[in-house]
């Protein structure tokens, strides 16, 4: 999931684990992310587009991917500052 800045919400992105147990997803764009495990209810989900393979959102990891991003660009900074 990203967080869409301009509906304030988290956005659901269709993804799957592969074969070496890591969570694989396509994106074209730059975004504060979180990981989520999804389980189903019985309940009927308020925003279709949060469903990924048939179940719903239960539980949000957030700021996982948000940590990933932020020590790649410290680790980017550093190596900028290094070489100069």
């Amino acid at each position: 999931m990203y967080w869409n800045r301009t509906r304030a919400q988290w956005e659901a992105v269709e993804s799957y684990m592969d074969q070496n147990g890591y969570l694989v997803c396509n994106t074209d764009h730059f975004s504060t992310w979180t990981v989520a495990e999804i389980s189903e209810s019985t309940e009927a989900s308020p925003e279709p587009e949060a469903t990924t393979n048939g179940v719903q959102t239960a539980l949000i990891y957030a700021g996982s991917i948000a940590v990933v991003a932020v020590a790649l660009a410290v680790g980017i900074y550093a190596n900028s500052k290094r070489k100069k």
